[in-house]
């Protein structure tokens, strides 16, 4: 695939957007489905659909690894209130090789029908149901993009609050840590980000808090304690409407104690991960499996 430059991929996505925000909840669903369907998986990829307890989750591999242990958990984003696996199996397809693992993707419920906590719920579930099924923990990473990244470090909160072991690593794509919306980028970048129109936000947010405040650390994990976690590694695009949600992550990580790495994309968008096309997506993606590698210890980078 002959790579494709940042700037002409974000004309292409603004030229879109003033359709898009007139869409309503379901019909931007619907084109975000349809429109990700359309990536197409490599041969040598396997996926396998399943359930622990009543949480639909779906196997993506190489062919050669189905008896690999290491298992990255992959929560997607769509804003607690879109996305799925359909949506981001292509994104995970590429994780899975970079690292030379299984990807397990979570398809949590989401708002408005289910508010919070019935995403973190569901993936305390999968969590717990890879360690009853004798899954160790330093077998394990979680990983997610956008709310599916902030969704990762909630995770990380619940699990040290049920003293359960912690994965051996965790990563955050573009991730949205702070649902009250108060970080400088996101009137600072309103014009720089194609994908995230930083006006949706709070609604969006609210969809998801339901009758929580979004100032809940469990909700908003910026607010919360960093302490006690896994190696964390933050990407994030700097012209991102959500740069401040991962530059601060990175900042209190490394007040508390965790060697938080942040790896930034000067020219990147919001989870520009996804798409690729972009030179910078499949660079971002290698140093994902780098990364997860390395903690797990599967090679010795």
């Amino acid at each position: 695939m002959t790579a494709q430059t940042m700037d002409a991929l974000k004309i292409n996505i603004h030229n879109t957007k003033a359709d898009l925000d007139r869409l309503d909840l379901h019909e931007r669903r619907v084109y975000f489905e349809t429109m990700q369907a359309q990536l197409p998986l490599a041969d040598d990829i396997v996926c396998t659909a399943g359930s622990l307890e009543d949480v639909p989750v779906e196997w993506i591999h190489l062919a050669n690894v189905q008896d690999c242990p290491m298992t990255i958990i992959y929560l997607h984003g769509g804003g607690y209130v879109m996305g799925s696996i359909n949506t981001h199996r292509e994104l995970c397809s590429r994780i899975a090789r970079a690292s030379g693992m299984k990807v397990l993707a979570v398809e949590y419920r989401l708002a408005p029908e289910h508010p919070y906590p019935a995403a973190l719920d569901d993936a305390m579930t999968v969590y717990k149901n890879l360690l009853a099924d004798d899954y160790h923990a330093d077998q394990l990473a979680i990983m997610g993009d956008s709310a599916g990244g902030g969704l990762t470090l909630a995770t990380l909160y619940k699990i040290r609050h049920l003293k359960l072991p912690q994965p051996a690593c965790a990563a955050l794509l573009s991730p949205w840590t702070d649902l009250k919306a108060t970080g400088d980028s996101c009137e600072e970048r309103r014009e720089r980000d194609p994908l995230i129109n930083p006006d949706r936000l709070a609604a969006t947010g609210g969809l998801y808090a339901g009758s929580q405040s979004k100032g809940d650390p469990y909700i908003s994990p910026l607010y919360g304690d960093f302490t006690e976690l896994p190696p964390l590694l933050i990407q994030v695009g700097g012209d991102e409407v959500l740069y401040s949600d991962a530059t601060r992550v990175a900042t209190l990580a490394r007040k508390a104690g965790n060697n938080a790495e942040l790896q930034e994309w000067p020219e990147g968008f919001h989870v520009f991960q996804a798409f690729p096309q972009l030179r910078e997506a499949q660079e971002a993606v290698s140093r994902l499996g780098t990364f997860t590698r390395k903690h797990i210890r599967l090679t010795d980078d």
